[in-house]
């Protein structure tokens, strides 16, 4: 039998909310996405930034340790350590990332230098010596051109040789202790210079890691805040579509009449007469809602089945869904008889569980056998048995007697209930 064009509207009703709320939930995935990407990227920078930060400041700690392990291993730490006393003179910019990286640089240049001198000179005794060579190159120079200035004035007395004597020790002296004095000075202030680097970057460091902290989460902060707009305009825009599919509903419902009323209308109050006045109600009827999943949620859509004249109907139930079930059971069976006309819909009850429990709103309906066949709920196997016989062998005799050709007779529906 082919379906009801009411159960084909409410077939692509439903399909047309689905597809509307699976949009929206994909979306939402994607803007969700989004924003742990974004999220993600800003946390990898976090952590670069400050990797980068520490592997500055670590080089510059490292290399003061390693400056100072091989002075005091050298020799030369106290001495390093005498001569230190100067200003610092590195003046780097005002940012503190620049800072760590001007110092950074800064401590390069010093450590290469410091090493240097270290490979150059292996202790103080090293130094000395070179120092007493410089000074004796100086002596032996200065003692040159004292000579020569003797043969050229032609003084050879005592006193010039006294003279010439008192000025190679004196320019000895002087020109060894100067290269002693100047290499140890340099180094002592090369050492202190690289301390205070490692103390300056402390500082920056500190300072630097704030501020990446800060951006970080001002960066976390503009995320959200756009998450947050995309999620409100996609909410928006799916408000908006929300009166088109209400109308949707509305005109189905429509359609519907009293097959798809709901049970809270003043409608149902009115007489019967008046009720079914002007109402042609289509071979359909309603079992409850249909609930498409959906934030903002979408309108409900009427749940119809194809009754009295269709399919038979199924539900399947335990614990407390049975109630429920047992429920859209009862308001089939009331919808039924008030869309239908008197004598046009006949019941048979079948009730074993409860032995008729399950239909007491409707035992008054015992009193007309017209509406339910033989005037009580089947509850023994054996008026079960006889009831089924008795049904179908009517089935098959109308059936027989019109040739299968059913849409002329004038027979009342027969609805079977088992419970």
């Amino acid at each position: 039998m082919p379906k009801h064009e009411l159960l084909l509207e409410q077939q692509q009703l439903v399909q047309h909310f689905v597809e509307a709320a699976q949009e929206q939930e994909a979306r939402k995935s994607a803007i969700m996405q989004q924003r742990t990407t974004a999220r993600q990227e800003a946390a990898n920078k976090w952590k670069q930034d400050l990797m980068k930060t520490d592997d500055d400041v670590d080089f510059i700690r490292r290399s003061y340790a390693e400056i100072r392990t091989r002075l005091m291993q050298q020799g030369w730490h106290g001495l390093a350590v005498k001569f230190r006393r100067n200003l610092f003179a590195f003046v780097p910019t005002e940012t503190p990332s620049q800072q760590i990286h001007e110092y950074h640089q800064e401590a390069e240049v010093v450590r290469e230098a410091l090493a240097s001198f270290l490979r150059r000179y292996t202790d103080p005794n090293e130094l000395l010596k070179t120092s007493i060579k410089v000074g004796a190159a100086y002596a032996a120079f200065v003692g040159l051109v004292w000579i020569i200035l003797m043969l050229s004035f032609r003084l050879g007395n005592i006193y010039a040789f006294l003279g010439l004597l008192v000025v190679v020790l004196l320019t000895f002296a002087a020109g060894a202790a100067w290269f002693g004095f100047s290499r140890i000075t340099y180094m002592g202030r090369a050492f202190y210079h690289l301390k205070q680097l490692d103390l300056r970057t402390e500082e920056a460091q500190q300072s630097r890691r704030q501020l990446i902290e800060e951006s970080y989460q001002r960066k976390l902060g503009r995320i959200e805040h756009d998450f947050q707009r995309e999620m409100s305009q996609l909410t928006q825009e799916f408000q908006l579509q929300s009166p088109l599919r209400q109308a949707d509903v509305d005109a189905f419902i429509n359609k519907l009449e009293l097959a798809g009323l709901d049970w809270n209308k003043m409608h149902w109050q009115e007489p019967w007469e008046k009720q079914h006045q002007h109402q042609v109600v289509p071979p359909v009827t309603r079992i409850g809602r249909l609930t498409v999943h959906a934030s903002p949620p979408l309108p409900l859509i009427p749940a119809i089945i194809s009754c009295p004249n269709g399919s038979n109907l199924l539900l399947e139930a335990s614990g407390a869904a049975k109630s429920a079930a047992i429920a859209a059971v009862m308001s089939i069976i009331l919808r039924l008889l008030l869309t239908q006309e008197p004598g046009h819909v006949q019941f048979t009850f079948i009730d074993t569980a409860r032995l008729g429990g399950n239909f007491e709103p409707f035992l008054w309906l015992s009193a007309y056998n017209d509406v339910l066949t033989g005037g009580a709920i089947v509850t023994k196997p054996g008026q079960i048995e006889q009831q089924l016989t008795e049904l179908t062998d009517h089935i098959a005799r109308i059936t027989q007697q019109h040739g299968g050709d059913l849409k002329e007779i004038a027979e009342p529906y027969r609805v079977l209930v088992v419970m």
